[in-house]
């Protein structure tokens, strides 16, 4: 009987481990964080950030932008404080970071100097469980 309340206990300890995980409703977090963008702005791209505990989180995505737009990238949910956001130029040259010390600004506007493509590049702690998502909006 003893053996039978281990093995229960056991699997309830590994169901409970990886539940914070399964929980992560990312898509739902995109809809919040679209919100989020400043009176304006009309939604460019989401992306879902999530990633499980020893893995880190690493999203990229390529996008013409043109100097005659403003745009505001918007980071929600749990990664809002720990994910690492760049936008950087065709030749993969940093333009500009959410980054500002050890903290990460949860809301980064920018006007790109001139039209090209440029790398929106998401990242978080390394090995981290991640649970979040970021709206990049556009605006004339």
């Amino acid at each position: 009987m003893l053996n039978l309340k281990a093995a229960g206990l056991a699997v309830v300890t590994i169901f409970a481990a990886g539940s914070a995980y399964a929980a992560c409703d990312a898509a739902a977090i995109v809809e919040e964080c679209k919100a989020k963008l400043e009176s304006g702005y009309s939604v460019l791209n989401t992306y879902e950030l999530t990633s499980e505990a020893g893995k880190t989180l690493m999203v990229e995505d390529d996008n013409v932008m043109t100097s005659r737009m403003s745009y505001q990238v918007a980071i929600c949910g749990p990664a809002a404080d720990s994910t690492e956001f760049a936008l950087e130029t065709s030749t993969r040259k940093p333009v500009l970071s959410n980054k500002s010390g050890d903290a990460m600004q949860a809301m980064t506007t920018f006007k790109p100097e001139r039209m090209s493509v440029y790398y929106l590049v998401f990242k978080g702690p390394e090995g981290a469980e991640t649970c979040g998502a970021a709206v990049v909006g556009v605006k004339k």
